[in-house]
């Protein structure tokens, strides 16, 4: 699958993920491990983009901006087609 990151103000990714169910059956992936995955590629991310500086100063990244990981959380995730997937993102902000 492909996970999508389009975060204002920072370059767009798309990432393919190879995600297999482990049973012999082939199962359909459970939603708590395509959470995980997103959450793992968001924050390698954030790791990568966090010293750049962005053009939205709403959205900037610690330690430029106040968005840490830990402010971020998953809302929503969109199929946005076969064996992709876009998550949508909110930030928790601490005033």
């Amino acid at each position: 699958m492909s996970v999508r990151i389009s975060w204002p103000g920072y370059a767009f990714k798309s990432k393919q993920v190879i995600i297999r169910d482990s049973s012999k059956n082939n199962n359909p992936i459970l939603i708590s491990k395509l959470a995980r995955i997103i959450g793992f590629e968001v924050k390698c991310y954030i790791d990568v983009h966090r010293a750049i500086d962005g053009v939205d100063a709403n959205w900037l990244l610690y330690p430029k901006g106040g968005i840490k990981f830990e402010h971020i959380i998953l809302t929503k995730i969109i199929r946005v087609a076969k064996g992709s997937f876009q998550p949508i993102l909110d930030v928790v902000r601490y005033y």
